[in-house]
């Protein structure tokens, strides 16, 4: 079979069609690019990564995507409901924010639908499949997947927490923690409140949403040394912890798991080097949170955006840009101090092996330089 040949005509390739890739694409053609995005996922199973917070709404509107979004069936909440610190529960509202709707996605539906809009607006979207091979001659990147190759001056990693890009070109991926999540998705026909509910554990701590078609998705998050090592032995464990909960417990009557337990890496992790001589990761690939620092989907629009405005304004001195570095070791550090300090205040377990992890080890990433300043301006320019 010959090898297909596909040049991008404004010289840009990203490598992953999820949040960030999508966001960064929707904002390069807003100001006349035309970048192509490389998918190989179908978006036919599950996806975790469910809610959205209200923040999502302006940027969306930024993406001229809001209608869309609105047109499709996804679960509207009005806050979160947390049981941290105490058996009982607290509300954290909405109502006082900018925006005062979240919602429960369907995180699969929701991912199609932001590359199915830019494939609508005349984004070059392709789905090879095979191995990926990765070089560069001169200034221009050769990507080859299977028997397609791509050409690009600007190199876009959105593949995720693989970060497989950069770590082909020599970034290392720095773990702030070992969180792992076990994920099940249930079916459920009379939930009466679908909004997110977080409740602490004596070894981790759970989420649990409604989501659209009836569905729950309910979450156990620990470390991966806590979780059994033989796969048959996790779902009866789950089901034994998570009868235990005052809250989650009430919440699993009478339904049934649609599909097997899924083991989800849900660490704190960063790449040292988010960005070089053409190239720039985005997304998860440049930064992934524990979940109680922060949402991911709102962390890939700004940096897809952040990103593509970078590339419009700075396309002759790109490769000696810092503002995505600094940007990243400042959000992995801001994060690692919300996070200790949420897990300080439970203070029920303190004998516990996670919970000891979590007040004891400082795992700050080093030369977090100017850390209010750079996330300032980050906010301030993409408002």
């Amino acid at each position: 079979m010959g090898e297909t040949s596909v040049r991008d005509p404004t010289d840009v390739l990203i490598v992953g069609g999820g949040p960030a890739g999508c966001a960064m694409a929707l904002r390069l053609m807003q100001n006349g690019c035309t970048p192509t995005i490389l998918e190989r996922s179908s978006f036919s199973t599950s996806r975790v990564g469910e809610a959205l917070l209200p923040e999502a709404e302006g940027l969306l509107k930024t993406l001229d995507v809001w209608d869309q979004f609105k047109r499709e069936d996804f679960e509207p909440t009005s806050g979160i409901v947390s049981a941290w610190g105490s058996d009982k529960t607290a509300v954290s509202s909405f109502l006082f924010q900018p925006f005062s709707q979240g919602w429960n996605l369907d995180r699969a539906h929701f991912d199609r639908m932001l590359l199915c809009e830019c494939a609508g607006r005349g984004c070059h979207v392709d789905r090879p499949a095979g191995p990926m091979r990765v070089s560069k001659s001169g200034t221009v990147w050769n990507v080859q997947i299977g028997s397609k190759s791509y050409q690009a001056d600007i190199l876009v990693d959105a593949t995720g927490r693989s970060a497989s890009i950069a770590t082909r070109l020599g970034a290392t991926r720095v773990p702030g923690n070992r969180l792992m999540a076990l994920v099940g998705y249930m079916r459920t026909s009379d939930l009466d409140d679908p909004r997110l509910l977080i409740e602490s554990a004596p070894s981790g701590w759970w989420y649990s949403a409604g989501l659209p078609n009836d569905q729950l998705v309910v979450a156990y998050l620990t470390d991966a040394d806590l979780i059994p090592r033989h796969v048959n032995e996790r779902t009866d464990w789950w089901r034994h912890l998570v009868r235990r909960l005052p809250h989650t417990s009430q919440r699993i009557e009478a339904t049934s798991l649609l599909e097997p337990l899924r083991l989800v890496n849900a660490n704190t992790s960063w790449l040292d080097e988010s960005s070089g001589e053409g190239w720039i990761a985005i997304g998860d690939a440049a930064i992934s949170l524990d979940p109680l620092s922060g949402n991911g989907i709102i962390r890939a629009l700004k940096t897809g955006i952040a990103a593509a405005e970078s590339v419009v304004s700075e396309r002759s001195d790109f490769a000696t840009s810092r503002f995505f570095g600094d940007l990243i070791h400042s959000l992995a550090r801001e994060s690692t101090e919300q996070s200790r300090l949420t897990h300080q205040r439970e203070t029920r377990w303190e004998d516990q092996v996670f919970w000891q992890r979590r007040t004891s080890v400082d795992s700050e990433p080093k030369n977090c330089r100017n850390l209010h300043s750079i996330k300032s301006s980050f906010e301030n320019g993409i408002a």
